[in-house]
């Protein structure tokens, strides 16, 4: 199972190379809180993308849409290999049983790939309640410790029949800087996922436009 996984994650992100970026985004290097629709979670990390809003109407299907973020700076992780991402739905959300999503991605530094594995994982189905228009979930990652980066390629799908509307996104990693460590929030409720398991999709959206 372990050598399934790297060999998806090899040719996974042999494609995430051969292909044009989408969405590039210029962000800010430094420590942060969390920004924009993502303000009221708490900050697990001391350093994160901030609210990165996609253009209006932008679908997310089986075809990942790919966001490059630019950073201003380096930043330099710690050795807990911790991350997070936050989605932000429009509409009516994500009913119960439907796709949260998936979120994968390559850090670079220079635009030279760092990681041999694509990070990240398929979110799976809602199993709350209510529908769902934003959550946020992390794992761990031991490609992450003490990486020194400058920019990342973000890949993001959902498998729902027809796709579904992300209006935002965030990512946020743990830098060198100490933070507490905060429990993973889900419109209010926990959720953390204890796994990383899905298909890896190679295959991408192109929108070219600036964030």
């Amino acid at each position: 199972m372990k050598t399934m996984k790297t060999l998806l994650g090899v040719l996974s992100l042999a494609a995430a190379m051969n292909a044009t970026a989408a969405l590039t985004c210029d962000v800010s290097g430094g420590a942060g809180n969390n920004t924009g629709v993502f303000g009221f979670f708490d900050p697990q990390t001391p350093w994160t993308s901030g609210d990165i809003a996609l253009p209006a109407n932008t679908i997310i299907g089986a075809t990942p849409l790919e966001v490059d973020l630019v950073l201003s700076q380096n930043v330099t992780l710690n050795s807990s290999a911790h991350y997070s991402w936050f989605f932000n739905y429009g509409g009516s959300g994500i009913a119960t049983g439907n796709d949260l999503g998936s979120l994968y991605m390559v850090l670079t530094e220079n635009g030279t790939p760092l990681n041999n594995n694509q990070i990240g994982f398929d979110a799976g189905l809602s199993g709350f309640p209510n529908n769902v228009n934003q959550f946020g979930t992390g794992y761990y990652d031991a490609q992450l410790q003490n990486m020194v980066f400058n920019g990342v390629q973000i890949f993001v799908s959902n498998a729902d029949p027809g796709g579904e509307n992300l209006t935002d996104l965030q990512i946020s990693l743990d830098s060198a800087q100490p933070v507490p460590e905060t429990s993973t929030m889900v419109a209010g409720a926990l959720l953390l996922i204890p796994f990383a398991s899905g298909a890896i999709r190679p295959l991408r959206k192109k929108l070219h436009t600036a964030c």
